[in-house]
């Protein structure tokens, strides 16, 4: 394909919203070969350990404040960007030093390490999600340009320094600080704390709140079975299942794309043939990774990780077909929340996640790390199923249309890539 033609691609925001996530999974998978040799079977485990507590602990801090954005932008405009930003810097600052009474006082290593992450990275959230309204193709871009450092990063700290999580840690704070710093400077805004809007902060927490509840459940539902794995199986195990789970953040890669577009795009419109044609892709594709890992799953584990994590091979078989309902519940959930309908999100999410625990309390102790799995397959089956049974009966959508593709969709896909 010439120059002229790669710039007609590129032209979609689908298109290349695509593409940036294919370039991300690449250079992530490479970056994912440096830090898992980097930290070997049990510091994965660790490091997933602390991962997945700063998520959680970062979405409750941040108290949905992001959440309600686009929706202001529609009435706000320009003004959103600056009533946002002084908000966010002022939740920064408030967190930052709780984070540093908590190094001073807490003689927990995990903890520290959580309390480290969790300021920074819910600034990079917020920002995130904001230039996701603001300029959706450079977030992109910075999503690449970030990938790129952190396997140099990785790359270094393999070929030159011995296993230590502080290190992965120090590195994940350095990125997220350069990713603010490099969005207002884009932006054109310096945020002022002392000029927060306070009546303007109450509407936005009392509209964020449910979203923020549900996107905490969202991710309990991916890193709940990582709690309970640290304290009821081994650390062999947990070590296993994180890099199992890591493998299965590249097979949502797709679907997260078109999760994104979706949502800048429905925040000013809804586009039913969009929202089809995004399902029809993001399932096909996964369709295509489940065979072939199935396939070479084995001999790509082996060479790329290392003999090591072979074990971890069933247990990514298992996750994958978990994920087919989970990108239905990512894909739909965000129209319906663009939508401003929050209830059947959160229902659906809070079934789902008390199925989560329970499973994974009773199959743990009896099948570790494919207890584990299982148990998020069953959890995955439930909020997808429950949240597109709801997403068709109102908005009249059925199952053939949403899901099997047509000879409009063929027509759509090649008017995308021809598209001047």
């Amino acid at each position: 394909m010439n120059r002229k033609g790669i710039s007609k691609l590129l032209k979609s925001d689908y298109t290349l919203s695509a593409v940036s996530k294919v370039l991300t999974m690449l250079i992530g998978l490479l970056s994912s070969v440096f830090s898992t040799r980097y930290l070997g079977v049990v510091n994965k485990g660790t490091y997933a350990y602390i991962t997945q507590l700063s998520k959680n602990a970062v979405i409750i801090s941040n108290l949905g404040v992001y959440q309600s954005y686009s929706y202001n932008y529609k009435r706000l405009g320009k003004d959103t960007l600056k009533k946002y930003s002084d908000i966010c810097f002022l939740q920064f600052f408030v967190f930052a030093l709780l984070a540093a009474a908590v190094c001073f006082v807490s003689k927990d290593f995990c903890i520290i390490m959580v309390a480290l992450l969790v300021p920074f990275n819910m600034l990079k959230m917020q920002y995130e999600n904001i230039v996701l309204v603001e300029n959706m193709r450079l977030r992109m871009f910075l999503h690449v340009f970030n990938q790129v450092l952190l396997t140099v990063c990785y790359a270094v700290l393999y070929f030159t320094a011995e296993s230590n999580v502080l290190y992965i840690v120090l590195l994940t704070v350095f990125v997220d600080a350069f990713t603010v710093v490099f969005y207002l400077c884009k932006l054109h805004y310096v945020p002022k704390i002392w000029q927060v809007d306070f009546r303007f902060l109450l509407e936005v927490l009392k509209f964020g709140f449910i979203p923020m509840l549900s996107l905490l459940l969202v991710t309990l539902n991916y890193s709940v079975d990582i709690f309970f794995l640290e304290h009821l199986g081994t650390g062999e195990e947990l070590g296993q299942y994180a890099f199992a789970a890591t493998i299965i953040n590249y097979v949502w890669m797709l679907p997260d794309a078109f999760k994104e577009v979706l949502f800048s795009k429905s925040a000013r419109k809804f586009d039913r043939e969009n929202i089809s044609l995004s399902v029809k892709i993001s399932v096909g594709s996964m369709l295509c990774c489940l065979a072939g890992f199935a396939v070479l799953g084995k001999f790509l584990i082996k060479l790329v990780y290392g003999a090591e994590f072979l074990p971890a091979y069933g247990v990514v078989l298992v996750l994958i077909i978990g994920a087919f309902p989970m990108a239905m519940f990512k894909l739909l959930g965000i129209v319906l929340i663009s939508q401003g309908k929050r209830g059947a999100h959160f229902v659906s999410l809070a079934v789902s996640a008390a199925i989560n625990v329970a499973a994974n309390i009773y199959a743990i102790p009896i099948w570790g790390m494919y207890g584990a799995a299982w148990a998020s397959v069953l959890s995955y089956t439930v909020c997808g199923t429950v949240l597109t049974a709801y997403f068709c009966k109102t908005y009249s959508f059925g199952l053939k249309e949403l899901f099997l593709p047509s000879k409009s969709d063929i027509a759509k896909i090649k008017k995308l890539i021809k598209r001047k």
